[in-house]
């Protein structure tokens, strides 16, 4: 039987990282084969992003590339066979936030979608939407250093928020209001996943 691939997108501090643990858990409970997986991820190329390129300001193609290396591995070592074995995948990102953050720095989207066309496409994808406002006072109550990566400008994710939420009517994602209490955005969540599962 052929596995479930599940995606959480979203700004940063959108709460996704907490809704997929939240629903790996959930089908955990109800005796499902889960694997919880993110972008970038904890691998090598994911270190390289996560220590340099994420902190800085450095060239959006390296961003691409480095990303789609880091989404490569994944699936041959993580995605593809667990969805052969057949369990559920639940990631946190997958190749939309490329499409989004890089293009927000200049690249083509065209280009983008290019060098992931090859990755297997989700069966769900999640976008919680929510404020940038919102999303900047939370990064900043949660953090213990203040420090703000690139992309956690209000500016910028204003636009990212745009651009996600442009996205999401193309590729048919389901918005959900990350704004309200996080058990109300889980059990929104859950009703979609019934459906498919």
């Amino acid at each position: 039987m052929q596995g479930k691939f599940i995606v959480f997108e979203g700004i940063d501090g959108s709460g996704k990282t907490t809704q997929a643990g939240l629903l790996a858990n959930y089908l955990k409970n109800k005796k499902a084969n889960v694997v919880l997986t993110k972008n970038p991820t904890g691998g090598k190329v994911g270190d390289i992003l996560k220590e340099y390129y994420l902190k800085n300001n450095t060239f959006p193609v390296v961003d691409a590339l480095l990303f789609a290396a880091d989404r490569a591995e994944q699936v041959e070592t993580v995605i593809t066979p667990a969805l052969n074995k057949g369990d559920i995948v639940v990631s946190d990102r997958y190749y939309y936030s490329n499409w989004v953050y890089q293009s927000i720095e200049g690249i083509q989207i065209e280009w983008l979608m290019e060098i992931n066309k090859f990755f297997p496409k989700p069966d769900l994808v999640f976008l919680i939407d929510v404020s940038p406002q919102t999303v900047i006072e939370r990064i900043k109550s949660s953090r213990k250093s203040a420090a703000i990566e690139k992309f956690e400008q209000i500016k910028t994710l204003e636009n990212l928020s745009k651009k996600y939420l442009d996205l999401a009517k193309k590729e048919n994602m389901i918005i959900v209001d990350g704004g309200m209490e996080m058990a109300d955005v889980s059990k929104n969540i859950i009703e979609e996943i019934e459906k498919i599962l």
